[in-house]
């Protein structure tokens, strides 16, 4: 039986307390069939794990904890640091903007990729792109883990706290229908308004990938000193990684715009990149951009990201593997403890 990530509930809601008792506590089960994805509801209550384990003390669950959000640590006890990169990809209007011509025609050729190179990843889709057609984003789940990446894709820094709840539950509801259970959650251009984690919580996801960067500078140097997984506002967060010593974010875009050189400046360890689908678009298809981004964005975007991708993955080497699956290890780690 292979292992599962659940949460407590408050019964019969589907929901996450906020506080007391029930409030989140991510932890395994060991009920989780084979093979990927699993279809049941996350949501569903679960039995309290502290009443059946006697021997849960303060001090083990905070050696969990440490264990869990620092990869060092697991390296000292002598247990396994996670050495695999995680693939993250946005799957989106193109270009963030409108058209779904890279989810209609990218998707079915980067899948071949991925089958081919036996690499798997996490999605984050908006959900509104299942309008277009649900067997795309079925196609997906069969072989990787679909999350959310919003349902219109509208920045959540432009939406009050009742939108912004909408917009979390609306898109998990949809995207569970077809690629069920999604317990994961990117915020389109990584905006993180106050607030998030708890909505977060409530709409039922265990884990937040939102913390990245979409631009260069120094200020990227925290991504390189966040653990990966951490924990914050009562849910695991997953951060996109830096290269160049934290300079750019390691992503798709930046790669492309660097140019082969930057495969130089990978960061060690076990990255998180992320890239978005219509960059394999040509770069004609980028007239929707803001006026300021459309000289420049679309470099080397088309064929030749195809070939940056390629190099890339060959570059990172070792194994490729998704969200979910890389905090199952950790967390089977923590339960060793």
């Amino acid at each position: 039986m292979r292992p599962r990530i659940v949460c407590d509930l408050l019964p019969g809601t589907g929901t996450v307390p906020e506080t007391g008792p029930g409030r989140t506590s991510i932890r395994m089960d060991d009920t989780f069939p084979k093979g990927f994805p699993d279809k049941q509801n996350y949501s569903e209550p679960c039995r309290d794990r502290q009443a059946s384990d006697p021997q849960g003390t303060a001090l083990k669950r905070a050696l969990r904890a440490v264990i869990i959000t620092r990869p060092w640590f697991r390296q000292l006890l002598g247990g396994t640091t996670i050495s695999a990169t995680v693939l993250t990809v946005d799957l989106e209007p193109d270009w963030g903007v409108r058209g779904t011509r890279a989810y209609r025609e990218v998707t079915p050729r980067f899948l071949r990729f991925l089958e081919e190179r036996g690499i798997r990843a996490t999605f984050f889709v908006v959900s509104d792109l299942l309008e277009v057609s649900e067997d795309i984003v079925a196609g997906i789940a069969e072989s990787h883990e679909v999350a959310s990446h919003g349902k219109t894709h509208t920045s959540l820094t432009a939406l009050d706290g009742a939108a912004m709840g909408r917009e979390l539950r609306e898109s998990r509801a949809r995207l569970q229908e077809v690629a069920a259970p999604v317990i994961g959650f990117r915020s389109p251009f990584f905006a993180r308004p106050s607030g998030l984690g708890r909505l977060l919580r409530r709409a039922g996801y265990l884990y937040d990938a939102s913390l990245g960067s979409v631009y260069p500078g120094p200020q990227n140097g925290w991504l390189e000193r966040s653990p990966c997984p951490g924990s914050e506002d009562g849910l695991l967060r997953i951060p996109t990684s830096a290269m160049w010593r934290g300079m750019f974010p390691l992503s798709l875009t930046w790669l492309r715009l660097l140019g082969l050189r930057s495969l130089g400046g990978l960061p060690n360890g076990a990255p998180v990149l992320y890239l978005h689908l219509h960059e394999f678009l040509p770069p004609e298809t980028a007239g929707c951009l803001p006026w300021h981004l459309r000289p420049w964005l679309p470099r080397n975007c088309g064929e030749p990201a195809w070939d940056v991708f390629d190099r890339t993955l060959d570059a990172l080497g070792g194994e490729f593997t998704t969200c979910r699956d890389m905090l199952e290890l950790t967390q089977l780690e923590a339960e060793e403890v």
